[in-house]
């Protein structure tokens, strides 16, 4: 369990009674040490997704194509040339994808 995830559910209780009620919720057999540990993990995996949505921003354009690969780029603008549609699959690895 991260130290962001244990500092933020202490100092930032925003939504914490509402997290604690769907985590009784959805694991109605655990305890009230383990609900809390869910909720304190949850607040660090908030903390990261924050954080990897902001360090973003900041990236610069080789950054980012270093973090994202294309495949298959020729395919799409072909099919915009032609005026049809396309699909874009994209997998997601992590908290947020460029990072």
């Amino acid at each position: 369990m991260s130290l962001a995830g244990r500092l933020l559910y202490q100092w930032l209780p925003i939504r914490r009674r509402i997290v604690l009620e769907n985590m009784r919720q959805v694991f109605p057999d655990r305890s009230e040490p383990q609900i809390r540990s869910l909720a304190e993990r949850f607040y660090g995996h908030f903390w990261t997704a924050v954080r990897d949505m902001l360090r973003m921003f900041w990236m610069s354009e080789d950054d980012l194509r270093r973090h994202a690969r294309i495949v298959g780029e020729e395919h799409l603008r072909r099919a915009n040339r032609e005026g049809r549609g396309a699909l874009i699959l994209t997998g997601h690895f992590g908290s947020w994808e460029f990072v």
